[in-house]
């Protein structure tokens, strides 16, 4: 699946929830979150929601999709 630089995204509801990566590029993830004093980008937000628990995620993502529903336009 994740083979030759491939990634696979698996999705819920059209909501990505996991990643897929080769070795080489899990590996080169892992460095830079050891040795980057600031991350950015998509690091930034590595275990940003370790400490949330998935029911207050959950309840998050169905605020956002009610709040689709009701605004204007």
């Amino acid at each position: 699946m994740a083979f030759g630089g491939q990634h696979v995204i698996i999705e819920r509801h059209g909501v990505p929830l996991v990643a897929l990566v080769s070795f080489a590029d899990l590996d080169i993830l892992e460095q830079d979150r050891t040795t980057s004093p600031s991350p950015h980008g998509a690091l930034a937000i590595v275990g940003a929601w370790e400490e949330v628990g998935d029911d207050a995620i959950d309840a998050f993502i169905e605020d956002i999709y009610e709040q689709r529903l009701t605004a204007p336009g």
